[in-house]
């Protein structure tokens, strides 16, 4: 069995320099993905220095400031949109059922920077010639609303189940600073469903047209409420885009989309 790693977390790039603000568990004895389990990671984008692939999978490959910190950043200073990606195969071919993601941005200071735009998650199903096919698709709030905060659980969800053995995660890059690389602290995958959470929330619908260009916004009041960007813009695919969004903090809220270029 795997020990549970400790990771120590900061509000901010500048303040991880010179204190931490807690020390926080991460990691789980199931999981299928991590490196102790014979997990191989097979390709992966880039990393920034020194940050290492391999912590985002149990790795304890020491980062910056000589801290036991052990998260991985990817590669800085890559256009809006850019994809960053890893690659990893397990041993032999597991039952998928969940999996949890954790990471952290630098704060709102500096514009949340290695916050990621949107996350895939793909799988090649095995027994069959198919290559990955996408299982999982999430696009989060800037900041993040975390699952758990105290363990920065930007998400957890159930998929499958699913028969596979080769796997891979891709982050967009939001380019709002150089230092925009996403920083993910872990990937843990299950054989187990996580428990279901109820949590109020809206769907929104919108009439596009596929090829253009477009960007949610939102505001607490109108008419003269100031509009800010939800999320990164998107191309649409289809004639219609739907998107959920939690209404758990309370309070009116108001959602424009607007094509952009």
């Amino acid at each position: 069995m795997k020990n549970i790693r400790k990771l120590i977390l900061t509000s901010s790039l500048l303040a991880l320099q010179s204190f931490a603000q807690g020390i926080i568990e991460i990691g789980s004895p199931n999981d299928l993905w991590d490196l102790s389990s014979g997990t191989v990671i097979t390709s992966h984008s880039g990393e920034a220095e020194p940050y290492h692939i391999e912590n985002a999978f149990g790795g304890r490959l020491p980062t910056v400031f000589g801290a036991q910190l052990f998260d991985h950043i990817f590669t800085d200073g890559r256009p809006a949109g850019y994809v960053h990606f890893v690659e990893w195969k397990t041993p032999a071919p597991v039952i998928l059922r969940s999996f949890n993601l954790y990471a952290q941005g630098d704060g709102a200071d500096v514009d949340n920077g290695r916050e990621f735009g949107t996350f895939k998650l793909f799988a090649k199903t095995a027994g069959t010639t198919a290559g990955f096919q996408l299982i999982y698709q999430f696009t989060p709030t800037h900041p993040y609303s975390f699952v758990n905060y105290a363990q920065r659980l930007v998400l957890s969800a159930n998929v499958g189940p699913l028969l596979a053995q080769e796997f891979r995660a891709e982050f967009t890059d939001r380019a709002n600073r150089f230092w925009s690389g996403p920083r993910i602290i872990e990937l843990d995958g299950f054989s187990t469903i996580v428990a279901a959470e109820i949590r109020p929330a809206v769907e929104l619908i919108w009439t596009v047209t596929p090829g253009l260009r477009y960007q949610i916004q939102v505001t607490d009041s109108l008419p003269s409420g100031v509009w800010t960007n939800f999320s990164d813009p998107f191309v649409a695919s289809s004639g219609s885009y739907r998107h959920f969004d939690s209404t758990q903090p309370g309070g009116a809220r108001f959602y424009r989309i607007k094509e952009v270029q």
